[in-house]
């Protein structure tokens, strides 16, 4: 225990209390992780009145020599010890809980007026201004009895042999673990001083990897494998798994869905049509194009957010009219989406003129629909009567043609709509043009006499009298000439 290089010189510990101590305890404790340099904890119990104070400094850097190199921080202040005196202080600093942060313990020896009481209390977790976490409570030690003690210290030392063993035992095992490990370590670091190997031929290595993982052959080839199929099965093109995707179609007409949202949206004016009207309209391809383009984007967008798969550049609504025919054929509005080639919106639609160029639409409101709802109205062709064309009639042979879609809306207006255009209605040179007919259905027979006409004289029977008083059907033809502005078309 002899000290074999002597003592150095004595050091003031600085901002110490000038006036009675009733205690003083001093640890060596590394506050900063990893740093590696030693700092000196100094507590006193100050004397103040009738009752000590506790409190603790750390100076910074202890060197060698001695020395606090990184100044002294502020006093602290241990609080809860009570109205009480002290004869001796001890501290201590280690990591009781392995959390990499110092823990300080505290003895301190309490003058009672009937015993003298050792009490212990630790500070966890100190951060590097040595300031704890919390504080733990205080602890009693027990069998202390009435001494008249004149100083404490405190040391923390691991007494268990067995504990001491196992440690010396763990830092054997880690010395040869890192023996064996330099070992491989000093193996690699010689490889290293080898000359550099061949160069290796990236591009084509390059090429190798694009062409194995190219998704057009690698997941068509695990799709068909899933399927069943052999790639031979389908078609030869770029996207051989496009021709398995389902083309889905909604064929009802959308203008319904229009309609629906306000009749304003697809026939302006229509409550301020007076009774009795019958007028010509045309469609406009460009707000059926749009409309028909948006329906197609956002169910494309739902698809896709709801995780749907199907081929999002599918057309799913190409119909707008209700384009159904007198033979059941229902054409298309538009053709599909992706084959719609460079140009404004209404040029990509089933035309029957020049692209762009809407139907022609008859608007009827009356009294006429009302009473015989059951009229049937068509377009016939018009011929001339002789070469001077100032005359009509209905060209024979006869053709006709009937409404590819009616649509009905309040008050009693309806439209239908003819696949012929304005120019081809109205005629011009040698085409004299079409008619609207209007026709009483030949069924629904009627009976009564005319005004100004005379009643059957001696019918023999009701049969008789019935023949005599049967009403021909009507037919009532326009031609387009009186209905379309001709201004606004010349011939």
């Amino acid at each position: 225990g002899a000290v074999g290089n002597g003592w150095g010189l004595p050091r003031t510990v600085e901002n110490v209390p000038t006036g009675p101590v009733g205690g003083l305890g001093i640890a060596v404790v590394d506050l900063v992780e990893d740093d590696d340099r030693a700092d000196l904890l100094v507590m006193t119990a100050e004397e103040t009145g009738g009752a000590d104070r506790l409190t603790y400094r750390v100076g910074r850097q202890l060197n060698r020599r001695g020395l606090i190199r990184g100044g002294w921080t502020a006093p602290r202040t241990v609080g809860g010890t009570g109205q009480v005196r002290h004869h001796g202080i001890g501290v201590a600093v280690a990591d009781f809980t392995g959390s990499r942060r110092p823990d300080l313990v505290v003895l301190r020896l309490e003058s009672h007026t009937d015993e003298d009481r050792a009490v212990v209390r630790v500070g966890f977790d100190l951060d590097g201004d040595a300031q704890p976490d919390w504080w733990g409570e205080d602890v009693t030690l027990p069998s202390w009895g009435d001494w008249s003690s004149g100083g404490a210290a405190l040391a923390v030392a691991d007494l268990d042999p067995a504990l001491v063993a196992r440690r010396d035992a763990a830092g054997t095992r880690f010395v040869t673990a890192a023996q064996r490990h330099q070992t491989v370590v000093a193996a690699f670091q010689r490889l290293t001083h080898k000359p550099p190997a061949r160069a290796v031929p990236l591009a084509g290595v390059a090429d190798a990897v694009r062409t194995a993982l190219d998704p057009r052959r690698t997941v068509t080839t695990r799709t068909l494998d899933t399927l069943g199929l052999n790639v031979s099965q389908l078609p030869v093109e770029s996207d051989q798994l496009g021709s398995l995707v389902a083309d889905i179609g909604f064929p009802a007409p959308t203008y319904v869905l229009l309609r629906q949202a306000g009749e304003e949206h697809l026939l302006a004016g229509a409550g301020r049509i007076p009774p009795d009207t019958v007028t010509v309209l045309e469609t406009d391809p460009a707000v059926m194009e749009a409309f028909l383009a948006g329906m197609n984007g956002e169910l494309a967008r739902e698809l896709l957010w709801r995780g749907i798969p199907v081929d999002r550049t599918t057309t799913f609504f190409r119909h707008f009219w209700d384009r159904t025919d007198g033979s059941g054929d229902a054409s298309p509005d538009i053709p599909a989406i992706g084959a719609w080639t460079a140009g404004e919106l209404g040029t990509h639609a089933a035309s029957v003129g020049a692209p762009g160029e809407g139907m022609l639409v008859l608007l009827l409101r009356g009294e006429l629909l009302r009473r015989c709802p059951g009229t049937p109205v068509t377009m016939r062709r018009a011929a001339w009567t002789d070469g001077t064309r100032t005359g009509r009639r209905f060209a024979e042979p006869a053709e006709e043609s009937l409404p590819r879609f009616t649509a009905d809306f309040d008050d009693g207006v309806r439209l239908f709509c003819f696949a012929r255009t304005a120019a081809q209605a109205r005629g011009a040179g040698e085409d004299a043009g079409w008619y609207f007919t209007f026709r009483e259905q030949p069924s629904a027979l009627r009976f009564g006499v005319d005004d100004g006409g005379t009643e059957p004289a001696d019918p023999q029977n009701s049969a008789h009298y019935a023949l005599a008083s049967l009403q021909q059907p009507v037919l009532l033809a326009l031609h387009a000439r009186e209905l379309i502005d001709t201004e606004a078309n010349p011939t």
